[in-house]
């Protein structure tokens, strides 16, 4: 029925008109040099037209409607610019744009549901910038978070990649692509090979509780992929990378643009021979032979300036060769498809209806026979609406249902579903010229633990170059079907068994933080001050000994709380015009009340630091040096033949990785670089499961 009412809502929409009779034209140029950027992107808020400028830094707009309105300008390395106007305006605009280390103008759209200056926004977010994306060898969506990310780490594994964000595990982050949730996991952790970063303009991070907005699962936080949106008649973007253990990436995308409709595709093909540290043939390789493919189509029609429909979808197939005896093979497979249509109420706001089904399979493979393991199929329909009350007052409201259902017979689970029916609301005020405020609140209603209300209240005040921020939130995530159904024999040559609790209750957070940023023309400076306590976290728990079922038991179980801790500290120089530096520091604590003892899996320190230099040169050479640490981390190690565990803290180590690039011309990149530089590996403890020094090649080709 919500299907329905959103193809409606589409049809209705479609048929509304409005008269366009005016144009406005503009240049873009440099403040420093005073020469026009070429390639600009310059956007009319609040309609759907977009356009880049041409050799001479030239943009023009046609059949707009008497009124106010606002553009907004951006160009990579440069600060946003946003301007108000008036149709008809006379004569032509000038926009002049300052260089800049880190954009505060640039808008963001995951904290608040709705577009929003980064400087502006009262919840802290981090935003990885197209520039951040495309100026380091960031093959992958981990490698671009945990390089720009103090307090996040990604471990590669057997069974695929896992995340630790804010002393937590992947199952409480969640993770979106232009908004919508990813279904499927392993151990947590969603199948990160289904994330690119062609055509991702930025990242954007939301460190602490978001339930608010997002739900259940977001108690450490968000991480929302925003593609880029296409304002060039013909893009075309294809780089490809190679490594060591016959680790090769190939990217290719085309964007379309044929009157008011524009076509976008792009397929990714990765695969990895993988490696093993420890050459033990029981523990098998430490990450397995792996080949993926993934191919992404999208259709965006804008019939008006103020109507834009979108329908896209993707394939994904991941084949993983298992060394472990006692596993088969492995395929991954996933198909996702979603249906939006956007009206934009002039000078009022805009209300955007959503459909999203997203279906992940997780098979057996022996020889030509592939027996289904698991299928996680997550519906999600919405509608949202922001109504701009006046210059200084924003309201979100929106209403969703989502239904999640599990197959999963390696967890014997034979079919599960779950649904949650959703209203939310978000008030976005800005009081004076110095203090802004935002408060949520969320009803939840799940078939299974009926009513849950959440709520959110952030507070920022300016004066100048020094903002300060203030975040208090309540979390809350539901048990997942596979932590109440589940029983699984993990593979291993002791046995070991985890089942799952019908009994277990919905954890809960309380989240507060204070923030503090000083923002200059060289340098952006933030310090962040968190605590996240959580109450009835669900954890494994090993059963006392049964002599009917001999070895290691472990169930699910709500333990009592959980305390977070934390500070983050981010930084980002320009000390001289070709040097620029950015990085980070995090500490944290999480400890397990229960048990007194730290949480399994974290680390209490970590740091990154980038320094790029640019030389002035024709084909403009570039050299990065980045150096990751990693402080010491709590881990359980389980000793296979006699079953006995033990906890112990792992060593702290550094990681450095050096990368040269060139641009013979100005489509074309030529990347190289070496990853490890001083060969750290740990081939007994594991407090890394990096391989050891790596050498990469990467080409790029990218025009617009």
């Amino acid at each position: 029925m919500i299907k329905n009412i959103i193809i409606s809502v589409t049809l209705f929409l479609s048929n509304i008109t409005n008269a366009q009779n005016n144009s406005l034209a503009g240049t873009v140029i440099d403040n420093n040099s005073g020469l026009p950027l070429i390639g600009a992107h310059v956007m009319v808020v609040g309609t759907t037209l977009g356009t880049a400028t041409n050799n001479l830094g030239y943009f023009v707009f046609n059949n707009l409607s008497t009124g106010k309105y606002k553009l907004l300008v951006s160009y990579s390395g440069y600060s946003t610019c946003d301007i108000e106007l008036t149709i008809p305006f006379g004569g032509t605009i000038e926009v002049i744009m300052h260089p800049t280390v880190f954009d505060i103008n640039q808008v963001v759209v995951t904290g608040t549901r709705s577009p929003k200056p980064l400087k502006e926004t009262p919840v802290v977010t981090q935003v990885i910038s197209s520039s951040a994306l495309s100026d380091f060898d960031v093959p992958t969506i981990e490698t671009a978070i945990e390089r720009n990310v103090a307090g996040v780490e990604f471990t590669s594994g057997s069974y695929g990649s896992s995340i630790q964000m804010m002393g937590l595990p992947g199952n409480y982050v969640v993770f979106l692509k232009d908004g919508n949730k990813i279904a499927g996991e392993t151990n947590g952790n969603i199948d990160y090979n289904r994330l690119s970063t062609l055509g991702a303009d930025r990242i954007e991070i939301l460190r602490g509780a978001s339930s608010v907005l997002y739900g259940s699962n977001a108690m450490a936080g968000v991480i929302n992929i925003i593609s880029k949106p296409q304002v060039k008649p013909l893009v075309t973007d294809i780089s490809t990378r190679y490594s060591n253990f016959n680790t090769s990436l190939i990217d290719a995308g085309v964007g379309v643009i044929n009157n008011n409709l524009t076509t976008t595709s792009a397929y990714r093909f990765s695969h990895t021979d993988g490696y093993d540290l420890n050459k033990i043939i029981s523990d098998g390789s430490t990450v397995e032979r792996t080949t993926s493919n993934h191919f992404n189509q999208k259709f965006l029609w804008a019939p008006q300036v103020n109507i834009e429909i979108e329908a896209k979808g993707s394939v994904f197939n991941n084949y993983m060769d298992q060394t472990l005896p006692m596993r088969n093979d492995k395929v991954h497979s996933n198909f996702d498809y979603s249906l939006r249509t956007k009206y934009y109420f002039k000078n009022v706001g805009n209300i955007e209806a959503t459909w999203h089904e997203d279906n992940y399979k997780t098979y057996e493979k022996d020889g030509f026979n592939r027996d289904l393991q698991y299928y996680n199929k997550y519906q999600n329909a919405r509608i949202i609406g922001n109504v701009i009350l006046n210059k200084t007052n924003n309201i979100t409201v929106g209403t969703e249902q989502i239904k999640e259902s599990l197959v999963s017979p390696r967890n014997s689970i034979v079919g599960k579903t779950n649904t949650d029916r959703v209203f939310y609301i978000q008030d976005d005020a800005k009081f004076t010229g110095w203090l802004s405020l935002t408060g949520g609140l969320r009803y939840n209603y799940n078939t299974e633990f009926e009513n849950h209300t959440t709520w959110q209240l952030s507070a920022m005040a300016k004066y100048n170059w020094l903002t300060l921020r203030g975040n208090l939130a309540t979390g809350f995530k539901t048990p997942s079907l596979k932590e109440r159904y589940m029983e699984y024999r993990i593979p291993s040559g002791f046995p070991i068994t985890l089942s799952g609790n019908e009994n277990l209750k919905p954890e809960e957070s309380q989240y507060q933080s204070v923030s503090a940023e000083v923002s200059l023309e060289r340098i952006n400076f933030s310090i962040n001050f968190y605590r996240n306590n959580i109450d009835k976290m669900i954890t494994e728990v090993e059963l006392p000994f049964n002599p009917l079922a001999p070895g290691l038991n472990y169930k699910y179980q709500n333990v009592d709380e959980v305390k977070v801790y934390g500070i983050d500290i981010l930084m980002n120089l320009h000390p001289i015009n070709n040097l620029v530096i950015n990085g980070g520091y995090s500490y944290y604590r999480a400890t397990n009340e229960s048990q007194d003892r730290q949480l399994i899996g974290s680390r209490n320190h970590s740091g990154r630091v980038n320094l790029s230099y640019n030389f002035n040169e024709k084909i403009t050479p570039k050299i990065s040096l980045l150096g990751s640490y990693y402080g010491d981390i709590y881990r359980t190690i389980l000793d296979e033949n006699t079953g006995k565990e033990t906890n112990a803290w792992l060593d702290d180590f550094i990681l450095w990785k050096v990368i040269f690039s060139v641009k013979p011309f100005k489509q074309l990149t030529i990347t190289a670089g070496i990853d490890n530089i001083f060969d750290y590996s740990d081939k007994v403890t594991f407090a890394t499961f990096n391989p050891g020094r790596t050498y990469f090649i990467g080409l790029r080709y990218f025009y617009n």
